[in-house]
Order: C-alpha cells, then structure tokens, then sequence
C-alpha cells in the first residue's frame, strides 16, 4: 500500500467515524433565530440555532482523494405575498449554530426563517424575525441602520428615519474611512467605507469554499 492509500483510508475512517460517511445524513432541526425583531432597511447578522448542522460527506471509493466535506448552505426570509429574501454569506459555525447576514431589504411583515442544507432540504421557524417600519412620530426619529459608515458623530450621532419608514443614514464618512466589519464567522475585521457601507479590507472575511477535501 502506498503512503498515498495508507492516508486516504485514514480519512475515510475519519469520516466514517464521525457517522457521515454513507446514508442520508439527519435532517436540521431549528430553535431559535435572533434577533428576532428588526426595523426595515438595518443590515444585520442573523444567528440559527438548532441541531445536526452537519455538512454532509460525499465520499468517492474510487478515488478516496477526492472526498469532499461539502459546507454549503443558504437561509432565506419567507412571507406571505412577499418576494423572498436571501440572505448573504451565509455559513455554518458549529454543529449547533449558523449565521447570516440580513441585506436590509425586507419589507414590513413577520417573516419565516427557512435554511436549506447542501441536499435541499428545507426547515424552517415561522415567524421568526419581525420587521417593523422606522417611527414616524416625532418626525425624523433616531434609529439606528447597522452600518457605521453612515453617519459622522461631529454632525449627527444618529441615523434617522427617511420618509419612506426606513432606517438609513446619509453618506457622510468619505469613501475610505477605517471601520470594523462583522463577519458571520463572529469575529469583527478591519474594513473601510465604501458608499456608506462598511466593506472587509480585501482577503479577510471571505466566505469558505463550498466543498473542501478532508
């Protein structure tokens, strides 16, 4: 046996200890999502919790090298008469929890969270994220939209409602200006402005690839 093979079934014994060589791998079962409230144009990272957030192994007994450990996973926002909303970078952080994050174009309703696991199977929370319009009363009502490109503390501390109900900030920090950047990993990057968003400095923050070789 080559040094090659003798590494091969190694991993495949890995594997097959983990429970996630062959079958059908258990169905995702969700708990809660958070937060659970939010108002109508904020960005934001929403957080599942549940059980069996396991990536499936496809495994190849011909050519073991070529045995993947596959991590992809979508979440979407889910309403009666509403267009669906996808959610961006979305990515598994444990067994137990994964993360996504909200774009900030959901309209006012009370939306499902449905993720969708690598072999399409759907589940779901309903009800889980309201999103509420911007108060319009006082006129101009401080809010807060999740980015912090979009406001400059010597002007005005604050976002504020647009006539529209949404929460938003004008586009004061120049093009440019260091920020923090959350990840949906957890952890925060250095990022900078970038048309009143805060955007991760090239190469941090990137989201895994789908498939990976164990």
């Amino acid at each position: 046996m080559t040094p090659r093979a003798s590494m091969s079934t190694a991993a495949l014994a890995l594997l097959a200890a983990s429970g996630c060589t062959w079958g059908e791998p258990p169905a995702t079962v969700l708990i809660a999502a958070s937060p659970s409230q939010l108002t109508r144009g904020v960005t934001a990272v929403l957080r599942v919790t549940g059980r069996d957030f396991v990536p499936p192994t496809v495994v190849d007994f011909d050519d073991p090298d070529r045995s993947t450990v596959c991590a992809a996973v979508r979440v979407e926002l889910r309403a009666t008469g509403q267009a669906t909303v996808a959610l961006t970078e979305a990515r598994l952080v444990s067994a137990t929890e994964l993360r996504a994050r909200i774009p900030g174009d959901a309209a006012k309703d009370i939306w499902d969270v449905v993720v969708i696991d690598a072999a399409g199977r759907e589940a779901a929370i309903g009800g889980a994220l309201e999103v509420v319009n911007c108060p319009m009363t006082p006129p101009n009502s401080a809010c807060d939209d999740g980015e912090p490109c979009t406001f400059d503390a010597t002007r005005d501390p604050e976002d504020r409602c647009t006539g529209a109900a949404v929460c938003a900030g004008e586009d004061w920090r120049a093009d440019g200006t260091p920020c923090s950047y959350e990840c949906t990993t957890g952890e925060s990057v250095s990022g900078a402005c970038g048309q009143g968003r805060c955007l991760p400095l090239p190469g941090l923050c990137t989201t895994p690839p789908i498939c990976v070789t164990p």
